[in-house]
């Protein structure tokens, strides 16, 4: 039996995906409509905590690959339930967000069912291309007058984009983007403020692109289902990660330089 965690355990980005999956594979079978499907994706890929990920799939008919949590068990000292995921689904219903007929969490790399203007703008990559990822920092520049962003999070049919709240700026705002412009914004929490925002002005997109394609080699892959790349401000200056898994239960991720070089690379251990 799986260890159970506490609920306020920190997810990681795996989680986050497995999560996905589920919600995937329960908008596949009907348990989930489209609006209904794309409102929990927007709150698995900003969730904190596993309990947080948890309330989004505990009542579908799934198995899942999400870590158990505890039953009844208390946040970890100093986590805490987010409470900004139930305004994004209220924001989201109230704002009449359009949602595709068919979206998958992380997208498909291999020729997958993409939302037909990406494909046709930019290939089966998406907006994971280098025509697309110049497209999203374009839009950004142009929607806030800059390119600065807390987290970038692009997956082949839409972005996430973190930013400093201009009235607050201990604050995050959130917006998504995909083929039909900016949704309105949510909150995305607390930031650090001494954290510099990273600029995607100087970030070299053609090769983040490359690192995209490049990921199943890379990461040990025979296959990839998912796929998504992060540009996120830390400690240590801008990074760039790349994660993929597939329906064969192998995964991997990687991590950059904005210049494309590599700094650590977990590929796919098949005895782990």
């Amino acid at each position: 039996m799986a260890t159970r965690l506490p609920a306020g355990t920190r997810a990681r980005d795996e989680d986050r995906a497995h999560t996905c999956s589920t919600l995937d594979e329960a908008l596949a079978n009907g348990q989930l409509d489209a609006t209904e499907h794309d409102q929990r994706v927007r709150g698995a890929m900003s969730a904190r905590t596993l309990g947080d990920l948890h309330e989004l799939i505990d009542d579908l008919q799934a198995d899942s690959e999400l870590a158990p949590v505890r039953p009844g068990m208390p946040a970890l000292p100093g986590s805490r339930r987010s409470p900004w995921l139930s305004i994004v689904v209220l924001l989201l219903v109230i704002g009449g967000v359009l949602a595709l007929l068919v979206r998958s969490c992380g997208g498909d790399s291999g020729g997958g069912v993409l939302g037909s203007a990406d494909e046709q703008q930019f290939g089966p990559a998406g907006y994971l291309s280098p025509a697309g990822l110049t497209d999203i920092v374009t839009s950004i520049r142009g929607e806030f007058g800059d390119a600065l962003v807390d987290d970038l999070t692009v997956y082949p049919e839409y972005a996430v984009i973190f930013r400093a709240d201009p009235r607050a700026p201990r604050k995050q705002e959130v917006y998504r983007y995909d083929e039909k412009g900016f949704g309105p914004p949510s909150s995305g929490g607390t930031r650090d403020p001494k954290l510099p925002p990273v600029d995607l002005a100087a970030v070299d997109m053609a090769k983040v692109a490359g690192l995209v394609a490049g990921a199943a080699t890379s990461l040990g892959l025979s296959e990839i289902d998912t796929i998504y790349a992060i540009i996120r401000s830390t400690e240590t200056g801008p990074e760039v990660s790349v994660h993929a898994n597939n329906e064969l239960g192998e995964s991997g991720h990687l991590s950059a330089n904005p210049d494309g070089t590599f700094r650590s690379v977990y590929p796919f251990d098949p005895d782990r």
